[in-house]
């Protein structure tokens, strides 16, 4: 089981644990959306970009992959 301590606000850890989770799977901007976030509290999807951005300068981790056009997946090490 992974630790991180790095000040992640409680979207970022849902995100992050949501990737970690689910090992190389893709999952599009939207699929995190209606995952993580009820339908009376739904960001734009780019916000999601910026957690992703967040998580990886904050966890100075290389495993979130961007995949173009798709989404982003967790690459197991």
């Amino acid at each position: 089981m992974m630790v991180v301590d790095a000040h992640l606000k409680p979207a970022e850890v849902q995100l992050f644990k949501l990737l970690v989770d689910n090992p190389n799977m893709v999952w599009s901007r939207q699929a995190i959306i209606d995952k993580l976030w009820r339908d009376d509290e739904v960001p734009f999807d780019r916000v999601i970009d910026v957690y992703i951005k967040n998580l990886r300068k904050k966890l100075h981790l290389d495993c979130i992959i961007t995949v173009k056009g798709v989404g982003y997946r967790y690459e197991e090490s």
